[in-house]
């Protein structure tokens, strides 16, 4: 909780008192992304390479970006398949059901801000945030024993993992099409 406290609250403090908060809240962003993707009872080795790949595919989101450039229709049918896509790979785990979960949020935050007209940019930034929630995780570890402080914690099954990609990959195609409609 102190770690996730300090991760979101410090970049977001960082862009207030420096009057430039649009790359801090882009770490901001990266760093929460990992506080709601890290897996517990798996020790520090298995949950920071679980949070890095995840953070890779939450970091591609941003270039679904480009999609905003053609017309509405095609940007559409792209997200609709990236989302069945991302919903079959949800089945590989849960870093890679995480992970495409950030890719589907990263790629709805790119496609839906027009101001952002480079989207390398928030992916570095989403990365920095990711290495930075790394590290701390990583300075916490020296400190406390992951493996045997929650052995007993039983995983979330696959199958809840699945329908919740499902179900995102379907919302976001309505939320697209309500384009149309309003």
């Amino acid at each position: 909780c102190i770690r996730a406290m300090l991760c979101v609250g410090v970049p977001f403090a960082i862009g207030v008192t420096t009057e430039n908060i649009m790359p801090w809240m882009g770490v901001a962003m990266g760093t929460l992304m990992m506080v709601t993707g890290e897996r517990s009872g798996v020790g520090y080795i298995s949950r920071a390479l679980g949070l890095f790949y995840s953070a890779l595919l939450g970091a591609v989101g941003y270039f679904f970006g480009y999609l905003s450039y053609i017309p509405f229709a095609f940007t559409v049918v792209v997200m609709a398949f990236v989302g069945y896509v991302v919903s079959i790979l949800s089945n590989r785990g849960p870093n890679w059901s995480i992970g495409c979960l950030q890719l589907l949020l990263t790629a709805s935050i790119a496609i839906g801000v027009p101001s952002i007209s480079s989207f390398w940019w928030p992916a570095v930034l989403y990365l920095v945030g990711a290495l930075c929630y790394i590290i701390l995780l990583g300075v916490e570890a020296l400190f406390v024993d992951f493996s045997s402080k929650e052995r007993a914690i039983h995983h979330t099954e696959s199958t809840t993992q699945i329908s919740s990609a499902m179900i995102l990959s379907l919302s976001l195609g309505i939320a697209y099409s309500s384009h149309y409609i309003i």
